[in-house]
């Protein structure tokens, strides 16, 4: 993702700066001042008098480490990645779900603003020519106020959160899940290999000897300490219990988005039972405008008007609802189906 990659280039710069230390060979001038009264003996230094050597130094283990290094580098790039994508997801996935339910209510509402200014204009008429009595336009122009109210608020929490939100992953909670554990366990284990060879060091050198005649020596080590061998033993012991930090530690991602999985869950179930409660509603004021409609008696075009506006409230939440439940759906790796 966008914001992972100023992370990405840090750790792979300061591992490349790492590894290109580790992998090159190292030039070395030494200057040796030996005893009047005799040789001594400290390695390839034997000589009498003054002398100078130059020449370069190699590791191949330390060339091998610095391949690790990059991959560590790697490694720690998909681990925070992964975990950048299930803490955008737990900060802001309820957000956008609400964002959701807001646009697609401020999109039915702007449709139908014309309808009920023309209703709020027919009922202050009809109080003019004294069809209808003060208390009847007072409670449609309550009901149009409202949705006036409405729309503006709704209109800008849904510009407030828009200018905030982020593009939420497309995987499901269950797939960041598993790609966090794993990305995380990788970065664990090239981080364990690093570490374990430690207990080996490999040198190749190689010298020159500027006397007459010119002359040149090598030099190959291998070393092993013996204290690698309780070290690949506890490294098997620290990812095991690294293991289960991830899966149930509660600072941890995986946990954190347990949590909100169980959240979102419930905010799921609690939106349906409120849009079932809302269609409901909205069934109610469809079926007595029918009825309605069929009659004669001179008041009813009012009633009517003030029905429409009810059902036209209604219809709105009921737009919030199905919209905010589509995306708390997404979010838990569901299709909602109506």
């Amino acid at each position: 993702m966008a914001q992972d990659a100023p992370y990405c280039e840090k750790v792979r710069a300061r591992a490349s700066g790492d590894a290109a230390i580790l992998m090159s060979p190292r030039l070395f001038v030494q200057g040796l001042k030996f005893p009047t009264n005799g040789q001594v003996d400290v390695g390839v230094t034997a000589g009498a008098g003054y002398q100078m050597r130059t020449g370069l130094a190699f590791s191949p283990l330390d060339f091998f480490r610095g391949l690790r290094v990059l991959r560590v580098a790697d490694a720690d790039c998909e681990q925070h990645g992964a975990a950048s994508a299930i803490q955008l997801l737990v900060a802001k996935g309820s957000l956008q779900a609400r964002l959701s339910g807001l646009r697609a209510q401020t999109a039915y509402l702007t449709a139908h603003r014309g309808q009920w200014r023309e209703l709020s204009d027919k009922a202050a008429m009809r109080l003019s020519e004294r069809v209808i009595t003060l208390a009847e336009f007072d409670s449609l122009r309550q009901y149009v106020d409202a949705l006036e109210h409405k729309l503006v608020q709704v209109e800008g929490e849904a510009n407030q959160l828009g200018s905030t939100s982020s593009r939420l992953p497309q995987e499901p909670p269950s797939t960041l899940a598993r790609q966090y554990l794993d990305r995380a366990m990788g970065f664990e284990q090239a981080q364990s290999d690093l570490r374990k060879l430690d207990a080996w060091q490999i040198q190749l050198t190689g010298g020159v000897i500027p006397i007459a005649p010119v002359d040149w020596y090598g030099v190959a080590e291998v070393s092993f300490n013996f204290g690698g061998l309780v070290r690949s033993h506890q490294e098997r012991r620290y990812l095991q219990a690294r293991s289960e930090e991830l899966r149930d530690a509660s600072y941890e991602p995986e946990s954190q988005l347990r949590d909100f999985r169980a959240q979102t869950t419930a905010a799921l179930d609690e939106a349906r039972r409120d849009l079932a409660i809302v269609e409901r509603d909205v069934a109610v004021l469809s079926s007595t405008r029918r009825i309605l409609e069929k009659s004669e008696a001179a008041s009813v075009a009012q009633t009517l008007d003030t029905l429409t506006v009810q059902q036209i409230t209604a219809e709105a939440d009921g737009a919030y609802l199905q919209a905010n439940i589509t995306e708390l759906a997404s979010l838990l790796g569901e299709t909602h189906a109506r």
